[in-house]
């Protein structure tokens, strides 16, 4: 027999001699027929793998050559492929697709509740509006205007939107030749200016809106020479015409309408002047990430239609009183329940390729930037000042010249370093008590998986769908874990 062409081969059949000799009660015996002319390093690894031949399992009490036909059918059971299926399980409550192992764990396989997307029914928010149709054929069509909108997404974006991104980019990543990625370091804002440019300066982002429409399309096309024209032309008179102020059809709440005029009414020919002034220095101001309008002005692509995003008084919904609750709907709810993918809701978000990319990394920078603030403005209430001793300057380092007004994370915030020092010092106590760990295992994501390429939409690849590898590799990763802490192991 010739040795294995791989390690995949001699893996597989260690496996089975491991199977075979722990999982058999009785004392067994391998028969290994060989033959007469067969070389001695054959033999060897004959002997040693017992993968390519008939393997006879006899005990002392039973007859030789009894074959056991369970031993074939548990190395298949232990070396099958893990295949979570399709992603076509609808949720009963907001209809998102899940896999059937997302389910929650006091559910069945005959009605499955999730607790991800909406939270059982307890968030009740209003579905993204399908795009206008010249919009839509940019995301789904196969032509050469579509893949360059595809391709560059995140720039026509940028080239349309009313606010800047500001932060620090890691183009480390960028120069190598693996999958593109979004990468920041520190603090993400969005900012605007004054919708006059500065004296001898070119209008951007919210000062184009109010250029004429071919002179806005020039300096667009001026400032993006890669950028196709012809999709500028189409993005840019998508979104001038998307949908008129929301507020001008407001109903008037009486009926009469009153006009206040200055004098006594005797004067025929009064003169009124309008005056303007100006306001602001030029200077950018931040745009709140509580704010709802803080995603739909730079993300002009993904929410043609303006739609709100998250702020501070969105509550969770009572299904059984249906009205609102008294407790808040979070940051990481509200964007959870957005990167669902519904039969009933076309998602632009799902379909926006990098832009797709830089708006998860957007939605993690302001839930974390969120809750950094209010550790700050709670530190009272966090008991901080138990940590602000001479103790903690001590300890740090820090003369008399140094100290200042101190910020605190607690152990409960996520990153932080009392978080990792408790978490460190945790796995030592289970060090301590379990012993040295057996094995140190590595899992890694295959973008290939056929979870991940069933579930990609129609021009997608993995990259395009950060969220699809991850929910598969946790989904994978539980599974791998239950098959190691199961009573009988895999070894």
């Amino acid at each position: 027999m010739p040795p294995p062409q791989n390690l995949g081969e001699a893996f597989l059949a260690i496996d089975v001699n491991e199977i075979i000799t722990r999982q058999a009660e009785l004392p067994l015996r391998l028969e290994l027929p060989m033959s007469s002319t067969t070389s001695p390093t054959e033999q060897n690894w004959q002997t040693s793998t017992n993968q390519r031949v008939d393997v006879n399992l006899c005990s002392d009490d039973e007859l030789e050559g009894t074959q056991i036909s369970t031993v074939v059918d548990r190395a298949h059971r232990i070396l099958d492929r893990h295949f979570l299926g399709r992603m076509d399980v609808a949720c009963p409550n907001c209809l998102a697709l899940h896999w059937i192992d997302e389910k929650l764990a006091n559910s069945t396989l005959s009605c499955p509740r999730f607790g991800t997307c909406c939270l059982q029914e307890k968030i009740h928010l209003p579905l993204l509006r399908t795009p206008p149709p010249q919009l839509q054929a940019l995301y789904d069509g196969n032509n050469d205007q579509s893949k360059s909108f595809r391709k560059y997404a995140r720039e026509y974006n940028a080239a349309n939107a009313f606010t800047s991104l500001g932060a620090k980019m890691d183009s480390r990543l960028l120069a190598g030749r693996g999958p593109t990625s979004f990468t920041i370091h520190g603090e993400l804002r969005h900012r605007t200016g004054a919708l006059l440019p500065q004296p001898g300066h070119e209008g951007i982002y919210a000062q184009l809106y109010i250029y004429d429409p071919d002179s806005a399309l020039n300096v667009r096309n001026r400032r993006n020479p890669h950028l196709r024209r012809d999709v500028l032309q189409t993005v840019q008179d998508t979104l001038l015409h998307a949908a008129t102020d929301r507020r001008r059809y407001n109903l008037p709440t009486s009926d009469e309408i009153a006009v206040i005029l200055p004098g006594d009414g005797t004067e025929v020919n009064g003169m009124r002047d309008i005056v303007l002034h100006l306001r602001g220095n030029n200077e950018l101001m931040r745009i709140s990430e509580c704010h709802p309008a803080y995603l739909p002005l730079h993300y002009v692509l993904l929410f043609p239609h303006g739609e709100l995003g998250w702020e501070p008084q969105l509550k969770q919904w009572d299904v059984l009183r249906g009205q609102p609750t008294n407790e808040r709907l979070t940051q990481l709810q509200f964007y959870s329940y957005r990167l669902f993918e519904r039969s009933t809701e076309y998602s632009t978000i799902l379909r926006a390729g990098k832009l797709f990319q830089e708006f998860l990394v957007d939605a993690w920078a302001a839930t974390e930037q969120n809750r950094l603030n209010y550790n700050r403005l709670n530190q009272g209430r966090l008991r901080a000042e138990l940590y602000k001793g001479l103790t903690d300057i001590g300890a740090d380092g820090l003369g008399p010249d140094q100290v200042g007004q101190r910020i605190i994370l607690p152990s409960s915030f996520v990153g932080s370093p009392r978080h990792m020092f408790e978490i460190f010092q945790d796995s030592m106590a289970i060090t301590r008590y379990n012993h040295h760990p057996d094995i140190f295992l590595t899992m890694t994501a295959n973008p290939n998986w056929p979870e991940i390429t069933l579930a990609l939409l129609p021009y997608q690849n993995s990259t395009d769908r950060p969220d699809l590898v991850a929910r598969v590799f946790e989904l994978k990763r539980k599974y791998l874990m239950k098959e190691i802490e199961k009573k009988e192991g895999i070894w």
